[in-house]
């Protein structure tokens, strides 16, 4: 029907009674504490016992004397009195009285006088011998050579790593695979030359990993080179590449011809293969022939060159 459409079942809750049960109840539950409550602290108060605080931790320091374990006695000892002595060596001279002889006429006629000599007794030896020279050649066990026996030489090639040179390789002349040293492998850098894309970051690193691991030369990755720096000279390779065209100041083309022309050793590198006559590779044709200043012609090496056969 119409009248029961809308009736729930909490209509048949009593409103009035839940308010009065719910009053009831909380009531009751605080009267529960607060009696709880009040006995408890009944309890602590008059059932509690008093207890010693413990006193607080005390450093005390404790000065003793020191105390010998055997009796301290005085004695005396005599101590003999120190003589010294000179040795005093005394020369007596001799008076020797040598013929007389007259001298020349004066007033008085001819006058005898005397003549004397004073011998000190002392003779010195100043008698020397004749001084004898003679050729001895010595031979050695090790003939001289132009390489160096590490060996016989007791090279510790790890010592010399101090920093103050960049490459020392040492080959054995009866095996040239026996090579033995360190070597600091840097790319170069300058005013308009900066390589930093990615085939130039990896080249050195590869390299350096290619010798650590295929010979007995310890390598390892340099700083960069700047061409116009007095470091470049302190180093036997440096690894030169780019990819676009650039330019070097007056100051570092002086510079890097310097450098090859002292025997420095540089790797050049055009980072644009796929184009043949790149910018990049005209860029490297002209700063050689102009740190060069002509005397240097750029050549083929063929392959039966020896730094193809060194190792």
């Amino acid at each position: 029907s119409q009248a029961h459409r809308f009736v729930t079942p909490s209509d048949a809750l009593d409103l009035r009674r839940f308010r009065l049960e719910t009053r009831r109840y909380t009531v009751c539950g605080l009267i529960v504490a607060v009696c709880a409550m009040a006995l408890g602290s009944g309890y602590a108060i008059y059932f509690s016992r008093e207890r010693e605080v413990p006193p607080p931790a005390v450093t005390r320091l404790v000065i003793r004397k020191p105390q010998s374990s055997k009796q301290f006695v005085m004695k005396r000892q005599r101590l003999r009195p120190r003589a010294m002595t000179k040795e005093v060596t005394a020369l007596k001279p001799k008076l020797q009285r040598l013929a007389p002889r007259l001298q020349g006429l004066s007033s008085l006629g001819r006058v005898q006088s005397f003549a004397y000599a004073i011998d000190t007794d002392v003779s010195l030896q100043l008698d020397t011998g004749p001084i004898e020279l003679s050729a001895v050649r010595i031979q050695g066990t090790k003939e001289p050579e132009k390489r160096i026996a590490m060996r016989e030489e007791l090279i510790d090639l790890k010592a010399l790593d101090t920093g103050k040179y960049k490459g020392l390789i040492i080959q054995d002349p009866t095996d040239r695979r026996n090579v033995k040293g360190f070597i600091y492998l840097g790319t170069a850098w300058a005013t308009d030359l900066e390589p930093t894309f990615d085939s130039a970051a990896k080249a050195v690193p590869n390299l350096v990993l290619a010798l650590n691991e295929q010979t007995g030369i310890t390598a390892k990755v340099d700083a960069h080179l700047f061409v116009d720096s007095q470091e470049l000279f302190r180093t036997p390779f440096v690894f030169m590449t780019a990819q676009e065209a650039f330019q070097l100041t007056e100051r570092e083309i002086e510079n890097l011809g310097e450098y090859m022309r002292r025997g420095g050793f540089v790797f050049a590198d055009n980072g644009n293969p796929s184009s043949e006559y790149s910018q990049a590779e005209a860029s490297l044709r002209k700063i050689f022939k102009d740190a060069l200043r002509g005397e240097g012609v750029l050549q083929l090496i063929p392959n039966d060159h020896p730094i193809y056969h060194v190792f």
